[in-house]
């Protein structure tokens, strides 16, 4: 019984071990470690079964048994399994469509996945990494810009949305930037005069576009103070 105790023991661990390991990012993403981290699975629950059916004679007892002991190490490791099954799937996705090679976006994933996380900084460093390889981009100043606010370094964030801005060439994108920062402005650092630049000047960008009357709208809505 004793042999039983220690390979489920240890059968359950390892399980667990896998899945406080898919917490964070390392190792564990490599696709090495996905095909080594099967192996030893498999070998231990080979050796937790192969301990139950030699202690235990009757087939009747030792199969449900052994299905038990494998279905609760498939949910002790289940964030791993997921996060493992996950990555393949999108892998899989990407390339039917085309697009397994673009960095872009998987920086975006990995950084989207830090803010889910609450690491707040190592989201921010990730976009404005992605902003300084793509200059001429707005994205992903847009989505440093979130993420400063999200952290709670506003200014901060109002200074990266702005720098967004000037690249956004959208109408309807640019609109809604505009009103985001000034929104921020206004409500959250007590700036309403700075809020209102924001938007006057976007009304002299978007003159002609329905967007014009939008903005013209959010400025009646702006108090000064």
């Amino acid at each position: 019984m004793i042999e039983i105790a220690v390979s489920v023991g240890l059968f359950w661990g390892y399980c667990g071990f896998l899945s406080a390991m898919a917490k964070g990012e390392g190792i564990h993403q490599h696709p090495l470690f996905h095909l080594g981290s099967v192996a030893v699975y498999v070998l231990l629950l080979c050796w937790a079964a192969w301990s139950i059916a030699g202690r235990i004679a009757s087939p009747l007892f030792a199969v449900p048994f052994v299905a038990l002991v494998a279905i609760i190490g498939v949910f002790l490791g289940l964030r791993y399994w997921a996060a493992m099954l996950g990555e393949y799937i999108e892998r899989t996705h990407a390339a039917a469509i085309g697009v397994g090679g673009m960095k872009v976006e998987e920086t975006y994933d990995t950084a989207s996945k830090a803010e889910h996380e609450s690491r707040w900084a190592d989201a921010i460093a990730i976009y404005e990494a992605a902003a300084a390889r793509s200059p001429e981009k707005a994205e992903p100043l847009r989505r440093a810009g979130e993420a400063y606010v999200k952290a709670g370094r506003k200014e901060e964030g109002v200074r990266c949305l702005g720098a967004a801005l000037s690249l956004v060439e959208d109408p309807e994108d640019r609109a809604t930037l505009a009103f985001r920062i000034a929104e921020l402005l206004a409500r959250d650092l007590g700036r309403p005069a700075d809020a209102r630049r924001v938007i006057e000047e976007a009304i002299k960008q978007l003159e002609g576009t329905k967007f014009e009357g939008f903005a013209r709208d959010r400025l009646k809505s702006l108090s000064v103070t």
